[in-house]
Order: structure tokens, then sequence, then C-alpha cells
């Protein structure tokens, strides 16, 4: 039987062959309980990018194929930042879909803030962490966002990102941010089946 880590693997390794507008370092692959396959990139995924019809007919013509409920494509998940990670655009994608996601490989080393919020959602996480900081990331589940856009200290957002994720939902409503900014609009995840 092929392994989650196989079939991730799997795909990685095609986008990384066959380029997609130099963006091969941006793309995730997650595969759900379900279980399905939930592929992203940095900012959302959709049929009209350039080889997912390839990437589909790739996949389609693997034998673990048919052991999936659904293969899909995780959209952006926000209006109000660009900077949504392919990790978390795979998080709110798997929400919309009423699923939770089991494994995932990113293509490069995750952020922290990716990183802290895939381990609190219990993901087994196959990338590295780095400690490089962003100019901007998204919560895949609240209305926060964080990155060296909105202030210097990286680290001060990563360990009030971190006290955050270990709260409760009812606690985490009346969070008061700091080095972290509450956005307008929850996030919604989104998700098409590959084409």
């Amino acid at each position: 039987m092929t392994s989650n880590a196989d079939m991730i693997n799997f795909v990685l390794n095609w986008i990384h062959k066959h380029p997609t507008g130099g963006q091969e370092a941006n793309w995730t692959v997650a595969i759900t309980g379900a279980p399905a396959m939930i592929i992203s990139k940095a900012d959302g995924a959709t049929s009209g990018l350039a080889g997912m019809r390839d990437l589909s007919l790739a996949i389609k013509e693997q034998g673990w194929y048919h052991t999936l409920k659904g293969a899909y494509l995780a959209q952006t998940f926000t209006r109000d930042g660009n900077n949504t990670h392919a990790e978390m655009c795979i998080l709110a994608g798997a929400k919309s879909l009423n699923q939770s996601v089991v494994d995932m490989k990113c293509a490069s080393p995750n952020c922290q803030a990716c990183a802290d919020t895939l381990a609190c959602a219990k993901v087994n996480n196959q990338s590295s962490c780095s400690t490089t900081p962003q100019s901007g990331w998204v919560h895949p589940f609240w209305p926060m966002a964080l990155g060296t856009q909105l202030t210097a200290s990286w680290e001060n957002q990563i360990k009030e990102l971190k006290a955050f994720n270990k709260l409760s939902d009812e606690a985490k409503k009346n969070f008061k941010n700091k080095y972290t900014m509450r956005l307008t609009s929850p996030p919604a995840g989104g998700c098409v089946e590959i084409p």
C-alpha cells in the first residue's frame, strides 16, 4: 500500500520537474483523514494555473489515486491579506471540506507561524522549520495577521501567536492583539477539485 508520504512526494517531485511559473518552492501537499489530497501554493491554487491539467492527469494515472476520496486545490482564504502561505491555504481548505489534515509537506521549510499552527492542528508535518521573519502571514481559522509589514518584531509576534494558538476557541474571540493584528473578516477557505 502506498503511504501518505509517497503520494505527497510524488506530487512535489512532479511539480519540481514541471515548472509552474518559477514558484516550485511555494507548493505544499497534504493528505486528510478522509483520505483526500489537497494541493496548494502561496496565495492559493486554482485549476486555471499553468500545469494543473497535466498535474491532474499525472495524479490520476497513479494506482493510489483511486484510494483517495478526492484530490483538490486549496484557494486563498482571506480578503484582508495577500500573504497566505500554502500550508495555511490547505488547513483552511480542509476545514471547508469538513476534513482534518493528517500529513503535510512543503517544498520549502515552514516559517515559524506555519510550523506552530500545524503543530496545534496536530498535523504530521514532514517539513523543517525556518526562523526567517516573514513579511506577512494570515491565520487559517481566525482573523489574525502578522509579519514584518506590521511590526519589525517577528519574535514577539511568534510568541503572541503561540500563546493565541493554545487558547480555547472562546478565549480566542476575546484575544487582545499587541504585536499581531486583528483582521476585519474571518478566513474562509475553499477547495476546487483538480481538473
